[in-house]
C-alpha cells in the first residue's frame, strides 16, 4: 500500500484546502475534490482533462457525505467472486454518478 501525499504551496498564501472548498460551493455535481497532483505551478480544478473525466484519489480527497448518499447504493455486480468495480483500469472511467 502506497499512502504518502506530497502537497505543495507555491507561496504560503496558497490556501489549497479553500480551493477544494470551493469546488463544493460552486459545482453542485462534485461528490469528491481530490489533493491536486504536485506540480511545478498551481493549476485550477477541473471536472475533466483531455481525456475525460478524472479519476478519484481517494487517498487524500474531501467528499461531501450528503451528496455521495444520494448516489448510493453505485451498482456493482460480482464476476467469478469478484466485484466488478474493484479497480477501474487506466483505459475505462467509471460511471459519472460515482464520481464528480
Amino acid at each position: 500500500m502506497d499512502s504518502d501525499l506530497l502537497i505543495t504551496r507555491h507561496d504560503r498564501n496558497h490556501n489549497y484546502l479553500g480551493e477544494m472548498v470551493d469546488v463544493f460551493r460552486t459545482d453542485p455535481q462534485a461528490l469528491f475534490v481530490p489533493l491536486s497532483i504536485c506540480s511545478s505551478q498551481a493549476v485550477p480544478y477541473t471536472h475533466e482533462g483531455p481525456n475525460g473525466d478524472w479519476r478519484v484519489e481517494v487517498r487524500g480527497c474531501l467528499f461531501d457525505r450528503r451528496r455521495l448518499e444520494t448516489v448510493l447504493p453505485v451498482p456493482n455486480e460480482v464476476n467469478k467472486g469478484r466485484f466488478a468495480l474493484e479497480v477501474w483500469p487506466e483505459t475505462s472511467t467509471p460511471p459519472r454518478s460515482a464520481f464528480s
